[in-house]
């Protein structure tokens, strides 16, 4: 919290007309008298937690997720993740996947091929998103159900507000992690693209996956309409 509240208060100083300081306050001041300004100066800034849509790749979708958990975010992305298991523990054991979510819009995707070369983790993935929706407490459906992109071109794969997505679709030749599809989710080198001819190129996941995966706190509209 400490690090973040101070980065966007940096970020705030050294490029004031961008907003930033719209999502950190001063701890120590009540949340209507303090306008993240100079009058503040000398307090520790705190970010905005309900601002902040938060999204990360691999062990940072799992940090997304358990601050969604634990924190009202705008919303979180995860891909490939969360990956988190209860290693050796009894069956049944709970943890904090099995708690009720203080964020309410979470999205999801991750490669679908369970190959050792590809995507070894998204058993666990799957386990950890229907524990997830089963806590009644995010807008996805229950019993869970998972949304094949099909080939990620032209994003008719229904509502990510309602069930995470997965991928068959293959990594970039230039792929040179172990696993393959977890890392063609994010890694420069990994992602799917679409080449033209002209030397011209776009990855795929950027048409629709990864925008909708970036859009949780759109959630919040798709779900008061229906």
């Amino acid at each position: 919290e400490g690090r973040l509240g101070y980065l966007l208060m940096y970020l705030h100083g050294r490029y004031p007309g961008e907003g930033w300081n719209g999502y950190y306050r001063y701890k120590e001041m009540e949340e209507d008298d303090c306008r993240a300004d100079d009058s503040c100066e000398g307090r520790r800034p705190s970010p905005v937690w309900e601002k902040i849509n938060m999204m990360g790749h691999s062990q940072g979708a799992g940090h997304a997720a358990y601050l969604a958990q634990r924190t009202e975010l705008a919303g979180a992305g995860l891909l490939s993740g969360p990956q988190d298991a209860c290693v050796r523990c009894p069956p049944g054991t709970k943890f904090w996947v099995d708690d009720v979510f203080a964020t309410k819009y979470v999205t999801a995707m991750a490669h679908g091929d369970a190959g050792a070369g590809m995507e070894p983790s998204v058993p666990v993935m799957k386990e950890n998103w229907e524990r997830m929706a089963a806590t009644g407490s995010l807008s996805w459906s229950t019993p869970l159900t998972v949304t094949d992109i099909g080939y990620g071109i032209d994003g008719k794969y229904g509502s990510v507000c309602e069930t995470p997505l997965v991928s068959f679709v293959l990594p970039a030749v230039t792929n040179v992690c172990s696993r393959a599809g977890h890392c063609s989710m994010a890694v420069d080198l990994s992602t799917p693209i679409i080449g033209r001819s002209d030397g011209k190129f776009v990855c795929i996941y950027s048409l629709h996956a990864w925008p909708d995966i970036a859009s949780a706190p759109n959630c919040k509209s798709e779900t008061s309409i229906k």
